[in-house]
């Protein structure tokens, strides 16, 4: 008998994410300076995190970056969050932006299925507000899914 967790090996998809850019982000609370901006993306199930590496002082960040590749459900749930990592006074990190929960399905039938190299643009809001969108853009592209 297959245990849940082998169930979800079943249907897991091998997923690389491809990371581009993102418009117009905020500042850091307290700064009067553009971000040290990195994305980190947040899978539910997974206690690793995928991330980026820094882009400094830039409101309109490019990283164009394939991540790790990863093992995830079709029905886990996708974040990408834009953070600002701060060296003074202290080392420390804040989110400045997020994108809604996806689930991982959404995001395919968003980039049109398994097609490789097709951009898919995610709304951004900012990571204090309550749901409010505004003109900021995340764009990821999917890279590869082999379901085994």
């Amino acid at each position: 008998m297959a245990t849940t967790e082998a169930l979800g090996q079943l249907y897991s998809k091998r997923i690389q994410f491809h990371i581009d850019a993102a418009t117009a982000l905020p500042l850091a609370s307290g700064s009067k300076k553009a971000p040290i901006a990195y994305v980190s993306v947040r899978i539910a199930d997974i206690k690793d995190r995928l991330r980026t590496s820094v882009v400094k002082g830039q409101m309109n960040p490019s990283w164009n970056e394939n991540l790790s590749p990863t093992r995830i459900s079709d029905n886990s749930e996708v974040v990408f969050e834009v953070k600002h990592r701060s060296v003074w006074p202290k080392p420390s990190t804040s989110r400045l932006a997020v994108t809604d929960p996806y689930p991982l399905s959404t995001l395919l039938k968003m980039q049109g299925g398994n097609a490789f190299g097709t951009n898919i643009e995610l709304p951004l809001h900012a990571a204090m507000a309550t749901g409010s969108h505004t003109g900021r853009q995340f764009i990821c592209e999917h890279k590869g899914a082999d379901v085994d």
